[in-house]
């Protein structure tokens, strides 16, 4: 009896820590890959964002009045000097392309500030339309009151006010959209991120999420994909061990961590030159590049280590060559 009631509670104990295990992997898998779907996707976004060229730095107003001298080379020669136009010695520039800032500042004057001022003035514009309504109707109860007829003819003339503020601000936001009009597609697909990630924004207290700096978001995605490797490590070891024996909770519990940590470990060493995947630190890395290599960093992060290790030795071991060498010149 005693050994089938021991037999029991060590199932239930088995079930209970195979359950606990279950919800915090469960969990793990939420938070990750909503970071992971919007560090990834934002990269994306924000790469195509900064390929956007503005407008050309030489317009055809500054080449046409760009004039050369022509006159004759005789400067003994009389008559006024001639000039035309004609191109002007220095090369036109490069494109020059939005940086997320300059869009984001663009955004919201567009969308924030000249809109704003538009929903005012036609809330004003609305509110003398029925303030004129309504003094039309007393002064067709009492058409001789003088006063009424004043009160009517100068709601006319804030409503004719307001209409002109209304037709300036209007022709703003044409003109802006016209100065702008590159970016104008774009701004339908920021009003989604700003929608999608509203509530996370909120949460921590971000207007833009979705411009939050690259150096930043490439570290968050780097972090997020290296818990995405080791959650498919540790869900793959969860599913295959005997439900009799599960594994300790630690390597559920700190397996995530170490794969995020030796992910960033991976990207600092890609990016610092001493990595295969990469010639150059300076490099623009594609966002599934640096997806992939947090996401294997975290599934074997035993090889990582041991790759951080030998790259780590043999980078000390230089160092400690060249300076007994330096030692032994002196």
């Amino acid at each position: 009896m005693k050994v089938l009631g021991f037999s029991a509670k060590s199932k239930n104990i088995t079930r209970c820590k195979r359950t606990l295990i279950g919800f915090w992997l469960a969990s793990l898998y939420v938070l990750c890959v909503f970071l992971v779907v919007y560090s990834l996707s934002t990269y994306q976004f924000q790469i195509k964002l900064n390929s956007i060229p503005q407008s050309s730095s030489l317009s055809e107003t500054s080449f046409t009045d760009h004039l050369c001298n022509t006159s004759k080379l005789d400067s003994k020669a009389e008559g006024p000097l001639a000039t035309v136009p004609c191109i002007p010695n220095k090369a036109p520039e490069g494109d020059q392309f939005y940086s997320t800032g300059e869009v984001l500042s663009i955004y919201k004057k567009l969308n924030e500030v000249i809109a704003a001022d538009i929903a005012l003035i036609e809330r004003r514009q609305t509110a003398f339309k029925e303030a004129k309504v309504r003094q039309k109707k007393e002064l067709s109860l009492d058409p001789n009151n003088e006063a009424l007829q004043l009160t009517v003819r100068y709601t006319e003339g804030n409503i004719h006010k307001v209409d002109l503020e209304l037709r300036d601000i209007k022709a703003l936001q044409t003109r802006y959209i016209l100065k702008h009009k590159v970016l104008i597609d774009t701004f339908s697909d920021i009003e989604y991120f700003e929608k999608f990630f509203q509530g996370f924004s909120s949460l921590l207290g971000i207007d833009s999420f979705w411009a939050i700096p690259t150096p930043i978001l490439i570290i968050v995605l780097v972090l997020s994909m290296g818990v995405l490797g080791s959650l498919i490590f540790v869900t793959v070891e969860f599913l295959q061990e005997p439900e009799s024996y599960p594994k300790s909770l630690s390597m559920y519990l700190f397996r995530p961590f170490l794969g995020m940590i030796l992910a960033l470990s991976m990207y600092v060493m890609l990016k610092s030159g001493q990595s295969t995947f990469s010639d150059s630190s300076e490099q623009n890395l594609s966002p599934f590049l640096i997806s992939f290599l947090g996401i294997v960093s975290g599934m074997l992060a035993e090889q990582a280590y041991k790759r951080l290790s030998i790259t780590g030795e043999s980078v000390l071991n230089g160092d400690l060559r060249n300076n007994k060498e330096a030692d032994q010149e002196k």
